[in-house]
């Protein structure tokens, strides 16, 4: 009977000891500069981000090789069809596919995960700084060679576009609008892709569907609604809420969604992002470490 006295209140002077070692939680901040370093230190990001550079050579190649006249905003409407029709729904979803994939794939594969999960971190913190380091990395690899494109599409306009007569404020609203889409892409795919991470045991196939729908859809069945996919709210965004060249006028709307508004788009995209977003918080503190 003494010795349970005593023990009691042994464990009375400890407790308060005890919660204080739980409220002195490390630095998750950790979890950022790790994996921004794996991103470096790995082939695919160099390679990837060489790569993207070819598309400002490619609009350069489709420039010289068409005949007709690229006057009164051609060349303009040459650049948003390589945006559209390559660099949005192919390279800026492969970017995120790849990178969001992974961040915590390759750490349970390596069991790395466990040196990080067993420190007096917050699990949810370290999902959000891997999503930080994620964003970051992609948008060094993403925002540079759309950036070209604009550049190249200037240039030419301004030198061969009689009708060119656009202000250079007006051209950086309207590059700043499809640098705001990108962003869509890659903030939107990479929580999506990076929840699914934690949800399913082999998420890059789930993702593969996910992120090349488009491919799917066109050979097979609508997957998933257009109204709801990241690329297509951006592009319908950008047509919608274009300010300058008023001759792409009907070019751009053949890329709108008659019955999305491009405020209704970027709901759905903030909708799904936070939905996706919330399954990886509640996932990744229940995730097993083998």
């Amino acid at each position: 009977m003494t010795e349970t006295i005593k023990l009691e209140q042994r464990l009375v002077r400890i407790s308060p000891e005890i919660k204080q070692l739980r409220k002195k939680e490390g630095n998750a901040a950790i979890a950022f500069s790790l994996q921004l370093r794996k991103y470096l230190s790995g082939g695919f990001f160099w390679a990837v981000s060489l790569a993207g550079y070819l598309f400002p050579i490619i609009l350069i190649v489709i420039y010289n090789r068409t005949t007709r006249d690229l006057s009164n905003a051609g060349f303009w409407k040459q650049a948003l069809l390589l945006i559209y029709g390559g660099y949005f729904p192919y390279y800026a979803v492969i970017v995120p596919l790849v990178l969001a994939t992974a961040a915590f794939r390759d750490d349970f594969n390596d069991q790395n995960i466990v040196y990080l999960f067993v420190k007096p971190v917050s699990r949810k913190k370290i999902y959000l700084f891997k999503l930080l380091a994620y964003v970051v990395a992609s948008s060094a690899m993403t925002f540079p060679p759309l950036i070209g494109i604009i550049v190249v599409a200037y240039i030419a306009s301004a030198q061969y576009d009689a009708q060119f007569n656009e202000s250079i404020s007006i051209i950086l609203l309207d590059s700043s609008l499809l640098l705001f889409g990108l962003l869509i892409i890659i903030v939107g795919y990479g929580i999506v892709f990076m929840s699914m991470s934690l949800v399913v045991k082999r998420p890059l196939l789930i993702n593969l569907i996910i992120g090349f729908s488009a491919i799917f859809e066109a050979i097979f069945v609508d997957l998933i609604n257009n109204e709801w996919e990241f690329p297509y709210i951006a592009i319908n965004l950008i047509s919608n809420w274009w300010i300058g060249f008023d001759s792409l006028n009907t070019f751009l709307l053949r890329n709108t969604f008659p019955n999305l508004s491009p405020v209704a788009g970027l709901i759905h995209a903030i909708l799904v992002s936070v939905v996706f977003l919330a399954i990886g918080l509640y996932q990744v503190p229940r995730k097993e470490l083998y």
